[in-house]
């Protein structure tokens, strides 16, 4: 379950913060809507990519009412069960354009890459690809193909007058796929922000609870710091027998959260 989302930046900017969460099969409950939109107001963060979103319409609807009324969010028209796009704050962002890549379906049930250009008031010009890859150790082969696939849609998109930054859920599940983001990152000049992220979610194997490093944060020229939100900050990735309430409540996925600095004065994780 992928999301990547790339933003490029016109010029040298003040900080800001965006996000990626992979809210499970949204909506399943009303306490599930609540919690995710919980959690989303305590980020401080204009822009989020998400994921395994059933019900788009509602998801915008609710972020509406529960986030403020300049919120809006953008993905495809149509498309599988679990559709993908962007979350973003209006009061902070203006949407220019928005696309639908086609490359990463290369399986059935496969999700597009959304991408979204948008501007802040500042001036600041974000272009944001988000993507849900594969999910599950057997989709490997599938996964490598999507890596390829955008890969090229990086390259076609890039300009040398903005910066690329890369969020998501890369469902990376194998040291091979973490191989595949240190390529993606080193044939686009990107940052592998979250190398070290010990986890950004939890799954339940059996009768114990696991923890699971699917979301990853890559950034060219950027001081940033990316963080494991909700309960992977506070439960911690030790959960030993049990998973959080987070888990069964809202999802398996924490947000990931991460400061972008232009230049390289602030610290890195």
């Amino acid at each position: 379950m992928v999301v990547v989302v790339t933003v490029k930046w016109c010029a040298v900017r003040p900080s800001t913060t965006v996000t990626t969460f992979n809210i499970e099969d949204f909506p399943q409950s009303d306490s599930q809507v609540e919690g995710a939109f919980e959690t989303l107001d305590s980020l401080d963060t204009g822009l989020v990519a998400v994921q395994e979103i059933v019900e788009p319409e509602r998801f915008e609807r609710e972020a509406r009412r529960r986030l403020g009324s300049s919120w809006r969010f953008v993905g495809p028209d149509d498309g599988p069960y679990h559709r993908l796009g962007v979350l973003f704050d209006r009061a902070r962002f203006d949407l220019q354009a928005s696309r639908i890549h086609g490359e990463t379906v290369v399986h059935e049930g496969g999700r597009p890459v959304v991408e979204a250009e948008l501007t802040a008031p500042s001036g600041r010009a974000l272009e944001v690809f988000v993507v849900h890859f594969k999910a599950g150790s057997s989709g490997l082969p599938i996964r490598r193909e999507q890596y390829a696939a955008l890969h090229g849609i990086l390259l076609d998109h890039a300009d040398d007058a903005r910066t690329t930054v890369v969020l998501g859920d890369f469902n990376a599940t194998a040291v091979a796929d973490y191989r595949l983001l240190e390529e993606l990152a080193d044939t686009t000049s990107l940052r592998w922000l979250t190398r070290h992220t010990e986890c950004t979610g939890y799954w339940e194997p059996g009768d114990t609870c696991e923890s699971f490093a699917l979301d990853h944060v890559l950034a060219e020229d950027l001081a940033a710091r990316s963080l494991s939100r909700g309960p992977c900050e506070s439960f911690g990735c030790d959960p030993d027998d049990r998973c959080p309430v987070f888990h069964r409540r809202v999802s398996d996925h924490c947000p990931v959260t991460t400061r972008l600095v232009p230049g390289r004065e602030a610290p890195l994780q």
